[in-house]
C-alpha cells in the first residue's frame, strides 16, 4: 500500500509541474507574439516565425504531457482509493475474527446467566410455598425483596410563608375595604389579624415499597443456535 500511495503522490507532483511548465510556455509564446518585428525586416521576421514555430512546439508538447499526467494521476488516485478500500476490508475481517471471542464469551455467559436464573426461581418458589403455610406467622421476604425492594419514603410537605389578613384556620377574607386611612382591613369583619402564616402548597406524602421486575422474569437467554436457555 506505501508503494501505491507513494505513486499517487508522485503522479499528482508530475501534474502540477507540468502545469507550471505549460504556463510558462504559453507565457513565453505571448511575450515573442507581442514582440513581432516590423514586417520591412525580412530577415527579423523569418527568425521571428522559426523561433515561434518551436515556442508552439513547446506548448503543444507541454499541452500533451500535462493531459498524460493528469490522466496517469487519476489512474493514480482511482488505485489509491481501491488499495485503501482493500486495506480497510482486510481489518475488518481481521477484526470480525478477533470478535467472534465476544459471541462464545456470550454464550458461555447465558449459560452461567440461565443457570442463576433457575436457582433463583427455585428459591422464590421455595419461599412462597413456605408463606403460603405460614397461618398467623410473619410473612418471610423472598431472597429479591431482601435485596431489590425499594423501600417506602416519605416525601416532604412543600409550603410557603406568607403575611397578610388570617384567621386561625390560616383562611383569608374573601373581600377587603378601604377603611379610610388607605389600608386594606377585612370587610366581613371575623377573627382576622394581619399575621404571617405557613401556606402548605403540596401535602407531605407517602410511597409505598415497590419491587422491580424480578429477575427471574427479566431475561431472555437463547444459546448459539438461539435456543431457549
Amino acid at each position: 500500500m506505501i508503494g501505491v500511495q507513494s505513486y499517487a503522490q508522485k503522479a499528482a507532483a508530475a501534474v502540477e509541474r507540468n502545469r507550471v511548465a505549460l504556463g510558462r510556455s504559453e507565457r513565453r509564446l505571448a511575450e515573442h507574439d507581442a514582440a513581432r518585428p516590423d514586417n520591412g525586416d525580412a530577415d527579423k521576421l523569418f527568425a521571428w516565425k522559426r523561433e515561434r514555430r518551436d515556442l508552439e512546439d513547446r506548448v503543444e508538447s507541454d499541452r500533451e504531457a500535462f493531459a498524460w499526467a493528469e490522466v496517469k494521476a487519476t489512474e493514480a488516485a482511482e488505485a489509491q482509493r481501491t488499495a485503501d478500500e482493500d486495506a480497510r476490508r482486510a481489518a475488518e475481517e481481521r477484526q470480525v475474527r478477533a470478535d467472534e471471542k465476544i459471541v462464545r464469551e456470550m454464550d458461555a455467559l447465558s449459560r452461567k446467566l440461565a443457570a442463576k436464573r433457575d436457582e433463583l426461581r427455585a428459591s422464590l418458589e421455595r419461599t412462597a410455598q413456605t408463606n403460603a403455610k405460614r397461618g398467623s406467622r410473619l410473612y418471610i421476604r423472598n431472597a429479591e425483596e431482601r435485596v431489590r425492594q425499594c423501600p417506602a419514603r416519605t416525601i416532604p410537605a412543600v409550603t410557603q410563608r406568607a403575611t397578610g389578613w388570617f384567621d386561625e384556620n390560616g383562611n383569608r377574607p374573601s373581600q377587603l375595604r378601604d377603611d379610610g386611612t388607605g389600608r386594606l382591613v377585612p370587610c366581613d369583619g371575623g377573627t382576622y389579624q394581619w399575621r404571617e402564616v405557613e401556606i402548605v402548597q403540596r401535602p407531605e406524602t407517602v410511597e409505598s415499597a415497590s419491587m422491580p421486575k424480578s429477575f427471574a422474569e427479566a431475561f431472555t437467554l437463547v444459546d448459539l443456535e438461539g435456543r431457549a436457555l
